[in-house]
């Protein structure tokens, strides 16, 4: 990936702002810092050189350059190596579970990665600067060598775990009886299953009167089917209130009307 942080002075605009004074990361260069949606922030945003991700990938032997001179191998036990070149490299990698390692392979020669960020000096026959790769985080190129498949989500992993003297992290089951490496032989039910009959509990019946008094006392996404049966009577039976209601006035306006009779004139 390559990093993406510009000079804000090229934007004479308001919409690009330079970095608050908060946000600059650059001493001696206010006007210069990453996205603004990132708090300008530089951030790995972009493909290097400009090219497909895919062709950045070690696991694919047909991204192998032509002119190999830094010993670099691609395939599918390849991995990608942080390197003082001013780029990664990739190189043939296997992760020894037993010895709590990363081994990587340049050329002919086996390298041995033993901590995090461990810096490993090679020198290549017909280079004159020597290579420098950096070990990656172990826990990232070796997940499973520490807790595998992060303990399956049955357990919790332990970094501090003693193992005959040595500190390696191990899984820590939920269930004290799973004794498996990442905590595999517990079972997870779903919801829908129990093993206790007495966790299952029916939803009480409400009586006519009880359905009555939730209409007026909950929300009706709470009702029963008793509930909505008594709406539903109470809204007919008020519908039909008001057409009474509404009825008699017209009838009584009627009756005045004739009662009068029509106006005479002197």
């Amino acid at each position: 990936m390559a990093c993406t942080a510009f000079d804000y002075a090229n934007y004479q605009s308001s919409d690009y702002p330079a970095p608050p004074s908060s946000y600059q990361y650059f001493p001696n260069q206010p006007t210069y810092g990453g996205p603004r949606l990132g708090d300008y922030c530089p951030t790995f945003s972009s493909s290097y050189k400009g090219l497909q991700p895919a062709g950045l990938d070690c696991r694919n032997s047909g991204n192998a350059d032509v002119f190999n001179l830094y010993r670099e191998a691609y395939g599918e036990n390849s991995q990608c190596f942080e390197s003082n070149l001013g780029e990664a490299k990739c190189f043939e990698a296997y992760c020894m579970y037993d010895e709590f390692k990363l081994k990587l392979i340049i050329g002919s020669t086996l390298h041995t990665c033993v901590s995090d960020f461990q810096e490993i000096q090679v020198s290549i026959s017909g280079i004159s600067t020597p290579m420098k790769v950096t070990c990656p985080r172990l826990s990232q190129a070796c997940p499973d060598m520490f807790c595998p498949a992060n303990c399956a989500g049955r357990g919790f992993c332990n970094y501090t775990s003693s193992v005959n003297g040595t500190v390696r992290p191990r899984c820590e089951c939920f269930d004290k009886n799973d004794t498996s490496v990442g905590c595999s032989d517990s079972v997870i039910l779903d919801a829908k299953y129990r093993i206790d009959p007495s966790t299952i509990q029916s939803k009480p019946k409400t009586s006519i009167l009880e359905a009555l008094k939730l209409v007026f006392t909950t929300r009706p996404s709470s009702w029963s089917t008793a509930s909505w049966a008594w709406a539903t009577s109470l809204f007919v039976l008020f519908l039909l209130l008001l057409l009474c209601i509404v009825s008699s006035c017209c009838r009584c306006r009627s009756r005045k009307s004739k009662r009068r009779g029509p106006r005479s004139d002197d």
